[in-house]
């Protein structure tokens, strides 16, 4: 029997942050730079990297990218040995796009806080919620992710930290459209989700000489409290494989 997608209820600015955010990301489609709301290609590469090095193993797993952009992190995790990767975004443009160039990855337009998108996708073996987590309804987003997480998987998110001073401006920038999450709210939510096995993160920290990398990143931890407060959070969260029958 096919376990149904969990019923959500609104949140915060809901609808209204999601189009907004569609609207701004359409214009960001024409341009040429690929890494969107990154400042550069090094942060994009940095962060990518500490993803994939998150997934414990990417080969012959099932993948799902929600909120995946133009793609970069679909195509690593196919480059990897995927069993198969399934991108979704509500950027109606960019998924036409990779559907045409790219068609060994399965794209589909839709919202992460919507049970619709999810509502025929199945299970994933890794789920990524990759710089996306900040403009979608959160509670949602995370009830319908940890659910597409089969037994035995792990969902990955990256978000801006909501306590760094530089998020702050970019807050200031937004005013109630850009939602980053603090470490200890991250924390709550993610000790609550159903079914958990164990989570943790780690905080990105930029350097003050980049010129080997732009972040420091600090240790595993199941306890984000840091003296300075990093830029961005990596969080992963883990189900248990289901006992043998």
């Amino acid at each position: 029997m096919k376990d149904p997608v969990p019923n959500v209820v609104g949140e915060g600015p809901g609808a209204g942050r999601e189009a907004f955010w569609k609207t701004y990301y359409a214009a960001l489609h024409a341009r040429p730079d690929p890494w969107l709301d990154y400042s550069n290609h090094r942060v994009q590469l940095q962060s990518l990297a500490a993803a994939l090095d998150a997934t414990g193993g990417v080969l012959g797993r099932t993948c799902l990218d929600a909120g995946c952009g133009r793609g970069q992190l679909s195509f690593a995790l196919e480059a990897l040995g995927a069993a198969a990767v399934t991108g979704v975004d509500i950027a109606t443009d960019t998924v036409k796009a990779l559907q045409q160039k790219h068609p060994t990855c399965q794209w589909r337009q839709g919202s992460i806080s919507d049970p619709g998108t999810y509502a025929d996708l199945g299970r994933f073996d890794l789920v990524f919620a990759f710089e996306v987590l900040q403009y979608a309804v959160l509670d949602n987003s995370l009830a319908l992710l940890w659910h597409s997480t089969r037994p035995g998987g792990r969902f990955i998110a990256l978000l801006p930290n909501r306590d760094c001073p530089i998020v702050a401006r970019t807050m200031q920038r937004f005013p109630g459209q850009y939602g980053p999450v603090s470490p200890s709210e991250l924390k709550a939510k993610f000790s609550a989700l159903p079914d958990l096995d164990f989570w943790a993160c780690r905080g990105f920290w930029f350097r003050s000489d980049q010129r080997i990398a732009p972040y420091d990143l600090s240790p595993w931890t199941d306890d984000p409290t840091w003296e300075k407060p990093p830029n961005r959070l990596l969080f992963i969260a883990q189900r248990p494989a289901e006992a043998p029958p």
